[in-house]
This record gives structure tokens, sequence and C-alpha cells, in this order.
């Protein structure tokens, strides 16, 4: 039920191989439903809203959830956020890998990641380590390259097209700041594809009840996301306060 309503929320989502809202939108083939572990489905028992929503379009719906993903790394991965990078002695090797920074620096969770793409023309991984150190490995050898400071990286998404995304992140790392630099990346990325889009807000714990520190942070950040996107932000998360025991059919007690 819910998976349909975020495909019936508003007038951007296109008929099977059609454009979307919004005028003069490409063509789009497919959702790209991407978040953390409440896009891919953590502790649902197999059952995830991205597969579900699949039932309701007439495109495919591609899971791009990763279970305790920042925003940062949701943004980073879609191939939204602009990452820059300098190699140590501005110098790709023949082989094997070699320390960089990254900028921004801000990147919340102590988790490494794996993250797939190319750096001055050189298709590799950048990984970060859960210290927060970051290496670029090369996939094949080849000729040492220089690289010059701050080059910037294409994630493998970027050459992805067709793909209208389903934004929900943030709930790893709720900072109005953050989450908002990330989620605007990510819009960015659609808009200049002409791609339609749909935000969707952070969900607070059962540790943030209203009043508390946590549920202000949360709602910060939804509030700041509904102002900046208007009709395409969804409140999900109001829609289930309101409907949601009504439409599991559990009677409140």
């Amino acid at each position: 039920r819910v998976a349909g309503i975020l495909y019936t929320a508003g007038p951007q989502w296109p008929a099977a191989g059609g454009g979307g809202g919004g005028g003069g939108s490409a063509t789009v083939t497919g959702l790209d439903a991407r978040g953390d572990s409440m896009t891919e489905g953590f502790g649902g028992g197999g059952t995830n809203y991205p597969t579900v929503l699949g039932g309701y379009v007439p495109v495919p719906v591609i899971n791009n959830g990763k279970s305790y993903y920042t925003s940062t790394e949701v943004a980073l991965e879609s191939g939204g956020l602009d990452v820059w990078v300098t190699a140590q002695g501005n110098l790709i090797p023949a082989s094997g890998g070699v320390a960089v920074t990254v900028s921004p620096t801000s990147w919340g969770g102590a988790t490494a990641r794996n993250f797939y793409g190319t750096l001055g023309g050189i298709l590799g991984t950048l990984s970060k380590s859960a210290g927060g150190t970051w290496t670029f490995t090369r996939s094949a050898p080849g000729a040492a390259t220089a690289l010059p400071p701050e080059t910037r990286w294409i994630s493998d998404s970027r050459g992805v097209g067709g793909l209208a995304p389903i934004i929900w992140a943030g709930r790893n790392n709720v900072n109005v700041e953050r989450v908002t630099r990330d989620v605007r990346a990510m819009v960015n990325w659609a808009t200049m594809r002409r791609m339609p889009y749909l935000v969707i807000p952070i969900f607070n714990a059962q540790s943030e009840p209203s009043g508390s520190a946590g549920y202000a942070n949360v709602m910060a950040v939804n509030d700041a996301l509904a102002a900046e996107y208007g009709p395409n932000f969804y409140d999900l998360r109001g829609w289930l306060i309101r409907n949601g025991l009504a439409a599991a059919g559990i009677t409140p007690t």
C-alpha cells in the first residue's frame, strides 16, 4: 500500500517509456531507489519497498539502498555529490593502491566503504577505511599517471541514464546542513539529466519521541527538505502516522 502511494504521490512519474512531469523531462526507463536500510529493506524479512513498488509501476525499480550509509555516502555512490580527490605524490601508480585525500571531509559513520568509478580517466575503487582514511586502487595495471590535485571523482552511477531517483537518505547522519547538502546534490544531478525525482523524509526512531532532542533534529531536517522541494517532497512519515494502522488493518489500543 505504501509503495503504491509513493508512485501516486505526485504528477512527476511517467508512463512506461514516456517523459516525466515538469515539462521537457527526458525519457524515464526506471526508478532509482537511493537510500540506506529503509530502502534496502534491512530487518524487513525479505520485503523492501522498491520490490513492492515494482508491482505498481510500468518501469523497473532498482533497489540501490545500502544499510548504514550516511546521506553523504548515498550521494557519492549516486554520482550526484561532487567529490575531489588528491593522490599522494599527485600520482596514480602503475598498479596497486595509493593514499588519497577526499573533499568534502565530513562523511560520518565508522564503517569501511568501497565506491566504484574513475579517477583521472582510470577505472578503479575509492575506498574509505573504518578509521576514515582513503585509498584509490586502479582496477587493472597500466602506466603510472600524474593526477592533478583536486581531481573530480566520477562515480559509475553517472553513466546510468534514464533512472528517476527516489531519495530517502539521512537516517544515519541526522544533520540539517549535511543532509540538505547531500540531497541537493542528488536532486541537482537528476535535474541536470531532466529526470523527475521524489524526496522522502527521515523517520524518527523509537528512542526519539516527540519532545526529545533527537526528534527535534529529525523534524528540522524534514522541514528543510519540505521547504526546498515542495511538490517533489512526499511526507510519507506523516501519512504513516495518520493512516498506517488502518492501512495495516490494526485497531489502535
